[in-house]
């Protein structure tokens, strides 16, 4: 059975309204419209800044964009708000829905160690509530019909073809880590365990990561998208570092990350203070 929580900490809410994310290609065309003023623009030279612009893909710009009927016209700076809607209006929408919960979650795929005995590595906590937060790609705001097209030959959807990816979470309590008492307390399954010797490897930090508030642990991360092949990637080394710049929420630079890897454990900056801390 289950520890009691002894503590009444505060939880963590999971999101539970959906979040539109921005859609950079009717940014850069208002942007585009200030920095001309009152003189007219040809299309050609608007689907340049569109190509050339760091933050687009070339594959997520609208055809219509890069049709020779649109490269030909001459367009005035009050026509480019509707070139913006028309943009929005041919592009994938991205939507992070609320976060859910289903009974289901309590035991797919778990990795804390008294829900999943057979397969989970974690013990490090009382679990609280477990969710599941997905990514959504329609193709468009009035299209609500999956964007990206799934290779169902490979493998069959997981349960939404609109979804770009989801990661099911648990929020935790902490525990003590240096009590072993503590912990075979909250884990009968490791009683006869040796604590020294085969388990607290690695757990050095985990306090001053987790600073004794509740936190997400992550249970699956999972994208069809990339499960088929559709990114090349290479694993990331599992270091103490890599995993603290992940939880302070420090995204490196392939040059930033080549530099640690030379000079070893670099100062790094100061971590985001209002980030969820996750492991």
């Amino acid at each position: 059975s289950l520890r009691l929580r002894s503590k009444n900490l505060p939880t963590i809410n999971p999101s539970n309204r959906i979040t539109e994310l921005a859609n950079i290609g009717t940014i850069a065309l208002m942007e585009l419209s200030k920095s001309i003023g009152d003189k007219p623009i040809k299309g050609a030279r608007i689907y340049d800044a569109l190509d050339k612009d760091p933050r687009i893909s070339n594959k997520n710009i609208p055809d219509y964009f890069k049709s020779s009927e649109f490269k030909g016209k001459t367009f005035n700076p009050s026509e480019l708000e509707d070139l913006a809607d028309k943009y929005n209006k041919e592009s994938p929408i991205i939507t992070y829905p609320p976060d859910t919960y289903k009974p289901e979650f309590d035991v797919i795929q778990r990795q804390d160690l008294n829900h999943n005995p057979e397969g989970g590595k974690f013990a490090g906590g009382n679990v609280i509530d477990t969710f599941q937060s997905e990514i959504i790609a329609e193709a468009g705001p009035t299209n609500r019909v999956p964007a990206f097209a799934i290779n169902k030959d490979v493998m069959r959807p997981h349960y939404d073809e609109r979804a770009l990816g989801h990661v099911r979470y648990t929020e935790m309590e902490p525990i003590d880590v240096t009590d072993q008492s503590a912990i075979r307390e909250t884990y009968p399954e490791l009683e006869y365990r040796d604590l020294d010797t085969d388990f607290a490897q690695g757990l050095e930090n985990f306090e001053d990561i987790i600073n004794y508030e509740n936190y997400f642990l992550v249970d699956e991360i999972q994208s069809d998208l990339i499960s088929r092949g559709f990114y090349e990637f290479e694993s990331i080394p599992f270091t103490k570092e890599i995993v603290k710049n992940a939880l302070e929420k420090k995204y490196l630079t392939d040059k930033e990350y080549k530099e640690r890897q030379r000079t070893g454990l670099a100062p790094v900056n100061k971590p985001n203070e209002n980030s969820r801390k996750m492991v």
